[in-house]
């Protein structure tokens, strides 16, 4: 798991933590966990909160009263679509200017991993630059990545090229399709959850407390937390990605206010006449609610597919199974276990002849 900042690649230690997992885990998963990815769930998630707070507010009797004294003809209006889109815009603005954010922290992401150096990594004891350096090259040696007798500064460009060829691949795969993971995009919709079960209380009070009525707003909850909420983050995301990354002065506010309104279109058909309709529908008929459950169970494997990692490649190195152990494993065996010298990891590097097949 990395906590992903700007700095990971600039830092020798994490460049070493990362060697050391590529070459050791070739087939190993990579988790690239951003650091700003928490505040951004957080911050959509109390935007949406503020949402559901402006129908609470609507649908008040004494604000209905107020509606009906000073706006005329409200009695014939049914505004309830209007609202819905009203209150998303807020929330997909914001979102869209996130996904415009964070579109510009990838490229400059890939960017950076394509101008990486080892050798200008920033290291705060310049006495660990060689101990790094040196057991970066006698990774690259024993893994067959660069000759057993190569020289260190060969070894040390093989492991730039690496990085450079490997690391976007780990991310695109800890990241997804969409670029972002699907956990972080359901998350921001969580606040369903509890409010399923105030839904669930009101109907209770209400004397509609029946199995149809329960399973019909769990049905809406599937569907908005893992379905319809995601799917709009993935498209708004991949729409900010594809228009705003490289969009000149006015065209750019131009091309973001379409995001936002398609977005906030999309957002709010999917809810009105796929999840609050399906609903209604659900409470007066079983075969409905059913039918519900299959369109339910449908979208939410089409959001899964649409989130789904891609297959990180895996790196070519020689596998030293059929030879005796080395030096150099009775090294690696001590790192594992945490052995720790002088204040610091030991700084064993092995001869040529130890990793010589």
């Amino acid at each position: 798991v990395v906590l992903y900042s700007d700095l990971y690649l600039q830092k020798l230690w994490t460049v070493y933590e990362i060697a050391t997992f590529l070459l050791l885990f070739p087939d190993g998963c990579l988790q690239v966990l951003p650091v700003s990815f928490p505040r951004i769930a957080v911050g959509l998630m109390l935007l949406i909160c503020i949402s559901r707070l402006a129908f609470a507010i609507f649908y008040l009797p004494s604000f209905q009263e107020e509606l009906l004294r000073h706006v005329p003809g409200y009695a014939d209006f049914d505004g309830i679509d209007f609202l819905s889109m009203l209150v998303a815009l807020p929330f997909m603005w914001a979102l869209t200017m996130v996904c415009s954010a964070w579109a510009r922290s990838q490229a400059n992401i890939y960017e950076s991993i394509q101008s990486f150096s080892i050798s200008k990594a920033a290291c705060q004891n310049e006495e660990d630059r060689a101990i790094v350096e040196r057991n970066v090259a006698a990774f690259a040696r024993h893994f067959g990545l660069v000759l057993p007798r190569a020289r260190d500064s060969e070894a040390l460009m093989t492991f730039d090229h690496l990085i450079h060829e490997e690391v976007p691949r780990l991310l695109d795969a800890s990241l997804g399709s969409v670029g972002l993971p699907y956990r972080h995009a359901a998350m921001m919709f969580a606040i369903y959850v509890p409010y399923f079960f105030d839904t669930h209380v009101g109907m209770t009070l209400d004397g509609v407390d029946h199995g149809v009525a329960v399973m019909a707003n769990f049905l809406w909850t599937v569907l908005v937390v893992f379905a319809i909420g995601p799917l709009s983050v993935a498209l708004c995301f991949v729409f900010s990605k594809r228009l705003l990354l490289d969009a000149p002065g006015f065209c750019w506010y131009c091309r973001f206010l379409a995001v936002v309104l398609f977005s906030t279109m999309v957002y709010s058909v999917l809810m009105i006449f796929v999840a609050n309709y399906m609903f209604a529908w659900s409470m007066e008929s079983r075969t409905v609610l059913v039918v519900n459950g299959a369109l339910t169970t449908v979208l939410v494997g089409i959001t899964l597919q649409v989130y789904k990692r891609s297959q990180g490649s895996v790196i070519r190195r020689r596998l030293p199974s059929d030879r005796k152990e080395s030096d150099f494993d009775v090294h690696l065996r001590s790192l594992s276990r945490g052995q720790w010298t002088s204040g610091r990891w030991s700084n064993y590097t092995p001869g040529l002849t130890s990793v010589d097949s």
